[in-house]
């Protein structure tokens, strides 16, 4: 598992493998994986991805803030499993808990951690994906991104 806290400590986000993972997968290479939310304050964890097993894409760096959460993922879904520190992860998600929207947009590698005040903070790699890269910040509410949204459904409440 991996992932962060909002700034303010109330919340969790990370990356679970609770559910199946997909054939071939291990604790390094792996096929899938959900998306996961613990609320501090009134102690609920809350699933908020659904495609694994069926339609398994790695994901990444979950972050959460309020009612947004926002993580990075492969933009195909992968059935061959992959170490996710060498999979592409080219799609930024971010998925409003209040509205049940999921909305994505792909761009070059990027290796974002953190959302602060409404804007997803991280890396950004070079053109040819061969390290280097810079900080880089981009707001999620932005109309300048192109992003492509769907109804998510709704988190589901699981036990601690």
């Amino acid at each position: 598992m991996e992932g962060s806290c909002a700034l303010q400590g109330d919340q969790c986000a990370w990356v679970d493998f609770r559910d199946p993972r997909g054939p071939g997968s291990s604790l390094y290479k792996s096929v899938g994986g959900d998306v996961y939310v613990f609320d501090r304050v009134h102690e609920k964890l809350r699933r908020v991805t659904f495609d694994s097993p069926a339609t398994p894409r790695p994901k990444h760096n979950a972050a959460v803030e309020g009612n947004l959460v926002a993580w990075l993922e492969t933009s195909e879904v992968r059935t061959v499993p992959a170490d996710i520190n060498y999979v592409r992860m080219n799609r930024v998600v971010r998925l409003d808990l209040d509205k049940g929207t999921r909305c994505w947009f792909d761009r070059k590698q990027t290796n974002a951690r953190l959302i602060y005040q409404r804007r997803f903070w991280g890396l950004v790699g070079d053109a040819d994906h061969q390290g280097g890269g810079r900080a880089t910040h981009f707001d999620l509410d932005t109309t300048e991104i192109p992003w492509t949204c769907e109804p998510s459904p709704p988190p589901v409440e699981v036990a601690n």
